[in-house]
């Protein structure tokens, strides 16, 4: 009894220990790796306290626009073609830092700054970290357009007014999503139409700004993909350029024409090629990007070397030499660049040794703590292919998913009708309906649903058979096969409707794999005593920690364990696909924008096959009378392991699919440890659950 006590003892400190450990690990690579590179409460340098080159300047982003249907359908915008052809302004193409979506590129047009990377963690529709832009910077704004972008630029500050639409209008199945374009161009002439005398005087002052929004594009893309007629027949309402610019020094670019000082975060760099004006002003708006990109206590630019870098500056201006003068200070704003970024990973290696370092303790310290099938292999094979397959939602097949959900209704009217389980026909014949109507609901939105918005009643049909996934299999049969079969069809109902590619076809064959690896696992038993074992008939203590051995078999198993893991989440996407989803995957739930149901939905989907890996070896464990302490610690080794691996391949640069699949790598294999043992302890209390029998010894009771 005192030795059960110490052991009991043990584990617990293991495991608190164990909780606090991972938090670090988790946490460390956010504050190493994800920080935020803007640097606060910088001095600005006005440009000139005179008039700019311009008095006002209007912004008009098309959001979602690509160049190469723009450019290759010149009549959906024969306004700015024309401007083209003739040569009467300077255009081209903007070139974008990854990622490309709206808020980091808007972020780069008005602060100057790529994306800023501790956004990861600490949010993606409002900037982590409060920056400088031309709104601060101008002496009154105006903007109109979507409420997820204009207020991360006007809120908080009183000269720059917004007007924004509802969130309800961006509906990504709308037959006319053009709305929000001239919701915004209609809001824009109303404004002044009816200025009042002062509002009039407001507008004329200089330095002003004016941004329009426009978000159709964008939404009709997600909706129905850019090469749709709706898409390329939307360009025009947005026809209402320049020589090839970073998008960064777009917010330098502005600022020169106003004569507004720079924002203090922008790394971009003045491209004053395009500036009409005196050379006197071009060299004044240099030396403002210089001073406001530098940076000094960088070693290539040590006092001394700065000290020769204006006493040079002073003697061309002197001579009245003030594009050398502008030369010079564009030649050192890359120098003062890397200095930013040496001084922003200045103590990274260290960290990395140090987290290093805490990696191989733990696994030391746990280590310490706890002293062949043809169908098989065709399977795996068939497994191996979805993770060399695009990302789900980049190409939709709808019919795969209907010829998927038409499958598993088949499949479960054959078992109705296989002899053993003719007693329990009618329970498999209700799966075999319901996959059913998944395959009439999918039907539906995929062929129908793109003319029209989703009807009520589909998306409460879709919402009910959520709740269904977890209800429907505790009415099974106490056998294991026929228990096994009706929690692999109810996760299929849900799963279903969530699919837009190849992922439910993907979950169909990935089930076979858990069918034929739980019948290995009882390769000593005949058929007839795998098909009749009853999961409850011989049970026994679930929690039977420390009392079993590890044995090589344990190692195996938990070796597989993080095997199917691995492929049932990479087998169809990452945690970047979260970020770059297809909103078509949620058609058959929510149509609105919604982000937190959306999210909600998506981690979901995700969830429900490693739920249904944690059922097939809570049948494991227990038939087997294994210790689930002893499978969680191998598993903890070995995915902090891997974790201790991928932590010295994070990166934080690039698009946010190479980011993002970077930290799903060492997130998943963090997470491994404690998804295994939280499912499995949900799953060994739910698959021994039976509605039935609770029914029945309820009326005993009552008779």
């Amino acid at each position: 009894m005192a030795r059960f006590d110490a052991m009991i003892s043990v584990e617990l400190w293991l495991i608190c220990l164990g909780f606090i450990v991972h938090i670090i690990l988790l946490y460390s690579i956010f504050d190493i790796y994800y920080i935020s590179p803007l640097v606060q409460n910088c001095k600005a340098y006005p440009i000139t306290s005179g008039k700019g080159l311009a008095s006002r300047v209007v912004i008009f982003t098309a959001d979602g626009l690509r160049a190469d249907t723009f450019f290759q359908n010149p009549e959906k915008s024969p306004f700015l073609h024309a401007i083209m052809k003739a040569q009467k302004a300077c255009w081209g193409l903007s070139k974008s830092h990854v990622p490309t979506e709206s808020r980091p590129g808007h972020v780069a047009i008005f602060a100057g700054f790529y994306e800023d990377v501790s956004a990861v963690a600490r949010g993606w529709k409002m900037n982590p970290v409060q920056f400088d832009s031309l709104f601060n910077r101008s002496r009154r704004s105006w903007s109109w357009g979507s409420p997820d972008i204009v207020p991360i630029f006007t809120k908080g500050i009183s000269s720059a007014a917004s007007n924004v639409y509802s969130a309800e209008l961006e509906d990504f199945h709308s037959k006319d999503a053009g709305i929000l374009d001239r919701w915004v161009f209609d809001n824009v002439k109303e404004l002044f139409k009816n200025a009042s005398d002062i509002l009039k005087e407001n507008l004329s002052q200089d330095r002003v700004l004016f941004f329009l929004h426009l978000l159709a594009l964008d939404t009709i893309g997600h909706g129905y993909k850019p090469h749709s007629e709706q898409y390329i027949n939307n360009i025009k309402t947005v026809d209402n350029g320049i020589a090839d610019i970073v998008e960064v020094d777009i917010a330098v670019f502005i600022s020169a024409l106003l004569g507004n000082a720079i924002p203090t975060n922008s790394v971009g760099k003045l491209p004053y090629t395009f500036l009409d004006a005196s050379p006197k002003y071009i060299f004044q708006a240099a030396y403002a990007n210089l001073m406001q990109a530098g940076f000094f206590q960088f070693r290539q630019l040590q006092p001394k070397t700065l000290s020769n870098i204006e006493t040079m500056m002073e003697r061309l201006i002197e001579n009245k030499r003030y594009e050398a003068a502008a030369h010079i200070c564009m030649k050192w704003i890359p120098v003062v660049r890397s200095g930013l970024l040496y001084f922003h990973r200045y103590d990274r290696f260290l960290s990395s040794i140090a987290i290093s370092s805490l990696f191989f303790a733990w696994i030391l310290l746990v280590y310490s703590a706890i002293t062949r099938n043809i169908l098989l292999l065709l399977c795996c094979f068939a497994l191996a292919i979805f993770p060399q397959l695009p990302v789900v939602g980049r190409y939709p097949y709808p019919g795969l998913c209907v010829f998927t959900s038409f499958l598993n209704c088949f499949f479960m009217y054959f078992i109705s009708s296989y002899p053993r389980f003719i007693d329990n026909a009618t329970y498999y014949q209700i799966h075999s309906f319901l996959h059913g109507i998944t395959v009439i609901i999918l039907i539906f939105m995929d062929y129908v649903g793109r003319k029209q918005n989703s009807l009520l009643f589909i998306q409460l049909i879709s919402w009910l058979l959520i709740p269904c996934t977890f209800i429907l299999p505790l009415f099974a049969p106490k056998y294991i096969v026929g228990r096994l079969i009706s929690w692999f069809s109810a996760i299929s109902l849900p799963y279903s409707l969530l699919s837009v590619s190849y992922e439910s076809f993907f979950l169909f064959i990935f089930f076979i794999l858990l069918w034929i690896y739980i019948r290995i696992q009882f390769e000593f038993s005949n058929n007839n005593n795998y098909w009749t074992n009853m999961c409850f008939s011989t049970r026994k203590d679930f929690n039977n920690c420390g009392t079993s051995k590890v044995t090589l078999m344990t190692f195996k198993q938990a070796l597989v364990l993080i095997t199917l893991v691995e492929t049932a989440f990479f087998g169809t996407g990452n945690i970047a696909s979260l970020n770059s989803f297809n909103p078509s995957s949620l058609r058959c739930f929510i149509s609105i924008f919604s982000p937190f149901t959306m999210a909600a939905l998506l981690i979901f989907k995700i969830f429900l096959p490693c739920f249904a890996i944690a059922i097939v070896f809570a049948f494991i464990i227990h038939m087997k009378n294994a210790s689930v302490a002893n499978l969680s610690c191998l598993v903890l080794i070995i995915s902090d392991a891997m974790a201790a691996i991928f932590f010295y391949r994070l990166v934080d640069d690039g698009s946010w699919l190479e980011i993002g699949m970077s930290i799903s790598h060492y997130v998943l294999s963090m997470a491994i440890s404690i998804i295994i043992f939280s499912t499995l302890h949900i799953a060994k209390y739910i698959v021994f659950l039976s509605i039935n029998d609770i029914i029945k010894k309820k009326s005993k009771h009552f008779i």
